[in-house]
């Protein structure tokens, strides 16, 4: 049992190095990151994945992004959604949405329909603040957030703290993204 629990702890910390050192770990299955998008900005602070055994709950969510997301995230540069998220900006994006997730109340819903005004309001300031500060695509985060609430509920539980490599793969327990466009417009950016 020793044994075990030290062969997934150095396999986490593999992973964990992986993604912390910026994909730039050498692998012979995995294509060097694309260039960042356009809107992105060398001076937007990097946010990092924690290395925090403690008691993980709302307030960690706030400022903490989890190991586990570095196990899970891939690459998607032919993805014509996804192919935006880098190495780099993973950790960003899932704190981000974190953040929404807690700060505009999405854990209790489970219909992107049940979304109400005050609730939209609440989620396009989280985006808008994500955009400001580390030079994230507003409309992706949406993307991502309403994809979380019409999700399958317990694949979604499961998925919480690495929904950002999660829902990249396309599962087929959530929404396509392509599905969101025309409604986000209308919603929020009219």
């Amino acid at each position: 049992m020793a044994a075990l629990i030290i062969l997934l702890l150095v396999g986490g910390l593999a992973a964990l190095a992986i993604f912390s050192a910026g994909g730039a770990a050498k692998s012979r299955t995995r294509a060097p990151p694309p260039a960042a998008p356009p809107e992105a900005s060398p001076t937007s602070p990097p946010v990092q994945i924690s290395t925090s055994t403690g008691k993980r709950g709302p307030d960690w969510m706030l400022s903490n992004v989890g190991p586990e997301l570095a196990g899970y995230f891939k690459l998607r540069p032919m993805d014509p959604v996804w192919k935006w998220v880098t190495w780099e900006k993973a950790p960003a994006y899932q704190l981000w949405f974190q953040r929404m997730l807690l700060r505009a109340g999405l854990l209790g819903l489970f219909s992107s329909s049940t979304i109400t005004d005050e609730i939209a309001t609440k989620m396009a300031e989280v985006a808008t603040e994500a955009g400001e500060t580390h030079d994230l695509n507003a409309q992706l985060l949406l993307v991502i957030a309403h994809q979380y609430v019409d999700a399958d509920a317990m694949m979604r539980g499961i998925h919480t703290t690495d929904w950002v490599a999660t829902i990249m793969s396309r599962p087929d327990f959530a929404p396509s993204p392509e599905g969101y466009v025309t409604y986000l417009k209308e919603r929020f950016f009219s």
